[in-house]
């Protein structure tokens, strides 16, 4: 009996998998654990497995990473800054987890992606609602304060409640919107309703 099916590691590499698509509410440092953990499974079943990689596909997924390397650039520079060494932390996820993501659809078992997507969109749906009221009990939607300054107040606020810059949480929460766009057709209708709401 092979490592990989005496202690289950494909079941908990997909639990791992799934979890990641939960980031917008779970704390950072839990998410960057979850993504290491991931990565050395996923690292463990390449060198078991040796699938073929193919480097154009890898060479796309390298781009995501790429996009993040002036912050990897800027936190070697400043490693001894808190501001910084959260900024990273909080980017490592998006950093990483691509090519990773594409090893792991290189293996024999594939991961499952429908249920990661349905978790991602309940993730960003209850990221968004206790955001919004944790806004209200600060009254900082109704107030003049709030939205001075280009609503620094209320951009800093949210940040620091949700650990999303406003930037990605309106790119997560557009993507969330257009996976639910995307299989619309397919729900109930009261489903349908709820989800709209």
């Amino acid at each position: 009996m092979s490592i990989s099916k005496k202690y289950n590691v494909f079941a908990l590499k997909q639990f791992l998998f799934l979890m990641l698509f939960a980031f917008p509410v779970l704390p950072l440092k839990f998410s960057n654990s979850i993504l290491i953990a991931f990565c050395v499974l996923v690292l463990f079943l390449i060198l078991n497995e040796k699938p073929k990689l193919v480097f154009s596909d890898y060479k796309f997924y390298l781009l995501f990473v790429a996009l993040f390397m002036p912050y990897l650039i800027e936190y070697l520079m400043h490693h001894n800054d808190k501001g910084m060494q959260l900024e990273i932390e909080k980017k490592l996820l998006f950093c990483v987890a691509p090519v990773f993501f594409y090893l792991n659809s290189l293996l024999s078992k594939k991961p499952e992606i429908k249920t990661a997507i349905w978790i991602y969109i309940l993730s960003i749906s209850i990221l968004s609602v206790i955001s919004v009221f944790y806004l209200l009990a600060n009254t900082l939607l109704f107030s003049e304060v709030g939205y001075q300054n280009g609503a620094f107040e209320l951009r800093t606020v949210f940040e620091n409640f949700s650990g999303l810059h406003p930037t990605y949480y309106g790119l997560f929460s557009i993507t969330a919107s257009l996976w639910i766009i995307y299989y619309f057709q397919y729900y109930s209708k009261k489903y349908k309703i709820l989800l709209v709401i």
